[in-house]
């Protein structure tokens, strides 16, 4: 079995077994039984992501190429959603030559900032990737990446429905954490003692 079948069941089994249900349970003990339950389910994806996510630093795993493809195009996306969200502001800050009117040009400005971003990052990813089970297998860099995921979840999560934002950032980034430590210990990097036998 490949090894990100290996971690994906492990990531699954790790969510079922404990990362929903505790969810689930917080929530229930608040009055919010339903909103536990979304919680508890909605965070399957990120628990999951979590126990695939330390196998970025391998050429040939599936999150690497996943990684390469598809970081570009969130990043790039990302700041064109935030430059366009303050499309305003990028209109004053185009200077208004008589010629072109400044929302085109602050449009052609975001074109070209969301298009650099994009074959910046595209080139980044490779020159980046540390050796395999390096600095990516440290609960260190999973903590990082799991402040990332969080922040990153509760932006988005401010966009969308506003109050619960942080609630729904910590959610995620909790259970990113846990696939992460379980990715961690199936590779019996938390306890390296274990390796030895």
């Amino acid at each position: 079995m490949p090894a990100a079948t290996r971690h994906l069941r492990v990531g699954f089994l790790v969510h079922v077994l404990g990362v929903g249900p505790s969810l689930g349970g917080i929530f229930a003990m608040v009055g919010a039984l339903d909103i536990g339950l979304v919680v508890a389910y909605g965070t399957l994806p990120a628990t999951l992501l979590g126990s695939v996510a330390p196998d970025v630093d391998h050429p040939s795993s599936l999150v690497y190429q996943a990684t390469r493809r598809w970081l570009p195009v969130v990043v790039a996306g990302s700041v064109g959603g935030v430059l366009t969200a303050t499309a305003s502001d990028v209109v004053l800050r185009v200077p208004d030559p008589g010629v072109i009117d400044p929302a085109f040009g602050a449009g052609v400005l975001t074109a070209v900032v969301v298009i650099g971003t994009w074959r910046g990052t595209s080139i980044a990813i490779p020159l980046l990737r540390p050796p395999h089970r390096g600095v990516v297998h440290t609960v260190t860099a999973g903590v990082v990446l799991t402040i990332g995921v969080g922040g990153y979840a509760a932006t988005v999560a401010q966009i969308c429905v506003g109050d619960v934002a942080g609630v729904v950032g910590l959610c995620l980034a909790g259970a990113f954490l846990t696939g992460y430590l379980a990715h961690l210990a199936q590779d019996r990097v938390l306890l390296p003692r274990l390796r030895e036998t």
